[in-house]
């Protein structure tokens, strides 16, 4: 009996190599190992980007996006940068003809998310947003119960997400939440519940999109 042949591994690029490509996407690649490679990598600072092929054992290090999409042997990208600089660089990559897998939020106000979704629509190539919650088996549970009309009509979602975010987490120093330039909040764009561009998160996946979104303020 002749054995399947090996899978052929997905060749990455990575934009961005901050905090987040460390402590999370690392565990990842590690993980996927045998069905993604990481080729290159990129970053506005060069010594982040060499720091991070070393730890990631990445061959390639280049001094810009722009360079990294036009390698032949990428086929994919994954785009970690700050929320106002994603949507230009989401297009560009798509432009290349490169699939992507952009960070959440996608752009810094609902205009901005809508116009780069009706830009993105132009290319014949993937893009996926990466929602925390949207491939969890407990959300595709729910969604199914509520396919199934086990719940009924569903007049309310709350979401709660408790998060320590002091000065001993790794996060709490990053720019973008030490001087914000777009609106928001972080159960809202980064939890997922509702995107930007009216993208589902975790909740309007699987609920519809929001009549009406609100949320306490104030520490």
């Amino acid at each position: 009996m002749k054995k399947a042949p090996k899978a052929k591994k997905l060749k990455l690029g990575l934009v961005g190599t901050g905090i987040a490509a460390r402590r999370l996407y690392l565990p990842a690649f590690e993980a996927l190992r045998d069905r993604i490679e990481l080729v290159a990598c990129t970053n506005r600072r060069r010594s982040k980007a060499v720091a991070y092929a070393r730890l990631a054992g990445v061959g390639r290090v280049v001094d810009s996006a722009e360079e990294l999409f036009a390698l032949p042997e990428v086929e994919a990208v994954v785009i970690r940068l700050p929320i106002e600089a994603q949507p230009a660089y989401v297009l560009r990559a798509l432009a290349a003809g490169k699939a992507v897998l952009s960070e959440k939020p996608i752009a810094p106000s609902v205009a901005e998310g809508r116009k780069l979704v009706k830009a993105a629509a132009r290319f014949d190539v993937p893009w996926l947003v990466g929602e925390n919650f949207a491939f969890m088996p407990h959300v595709a549970r729910l969604g199914a119960w509520l396919a199934q009309g086990k719940l009924g009509v569903v007049r309310l979602v709350q979401a709660t997400q408790i998060t320590v975010m002091d000065a001993k987490n790794p996060y709490f120093a990053t720019a973008w939440r030490q001087k914000p330039k777009f609106v928001g909040g972080f159960n809202a764009l980064a939890g997922g519940l509702v995107t930007p561009d009216g993208d589902p998160g975790h909740g309007t996946h699987i609920a519809g999109n929001a009549l009406r979104v609100a949320a306490p303020l104030g520490a």
